[in-house]
This record gives C-alpha cells, structure tokens and sequence, in this order.
C-alpha cells in the first residue's frame, strides 16, 4: 500500500467523524452555498461516505489513485474552511471540533509525499 492509499484510508475515517459531528450539530443550517433539508444532508452525507469507503475497497476502481488524492486534498481544505468559518464568525462551526484533524493529518502526508 502506498503513501496516497494509506492517508486515504486516515482521511476516510477522519471524514467518518467529521460527518458525524456536522450531522450532530446541524451543520445544513450554517451551510453558506445553498439552503438544504435535514433529510438531503443526511442523504448526502451517507451517500458520500458509502463512497469514499468503497474506494478503499474496490482495487479496480477508475482513477482509483487520482480518486484518493483528490479527496486527501479535499479533506485539507474542508478543515480549513471549517477553521476560516469560525474564526471570522467568531463562534463554532459544526465540523470545528475535527477539523483541526484534518489540517494535521494533510500536513503529515504532504511531507511523506516530499519525503520520498
């Protein structure tokens, strides 16, 4: 296993909290872009995460690698916006608490990356 499908498999089970806490603390009510139902953000929520667990299972996926990068990627920005969020409205955002996890973890897998 590499280095992109090991910190993948990190970021999905980050991401697993994360959707938990954002789930928890009525992240859809925050949610800036567009107004969404309870109902759609849980949908959502479970919807991407039967995904990004498949990928891990799933050997034979197109653009597997690409896929898994792009979601590490992805992961550092959502805990930045989460981190960006709350420090210009001052109070918390829901998905602060992990978001911070986020942050390190990709900071932790960039430097793999440069490492090699």
């Amino acid at each position: 296993m590499n280095v992109v499908e090991t910190f993948y498999i990190y970021f999905v089970l980050l991401y697993l909290f994360h959707s938990q806490e954002e789930i928890y603390f009525h992240f859809e009510k925050v949610w800036p872009l567009w107004k969404m139902s309870r109902r759609f953000f849980i949908i959502m929520e479970i919807l991407l995460s039967v995904f990004v667990i498949s990928i891990i299972f799933i050997k034979t996926y197109p653009y597997r690698i690409y896929l898994m990068s792009t979601f590490n990627i992805i992961m550092f920005a959502n805990g930045i916006w989460h981190i960006t969020g709350a420090a210009l409205t001052k109070k918390y955002v829901p998905g602060l608490i992990t978001a911070p996890f986020a942050v390190v973890l990709f900071l932790i897998y960039y430097f793999q990356i440069l490492s090699r």
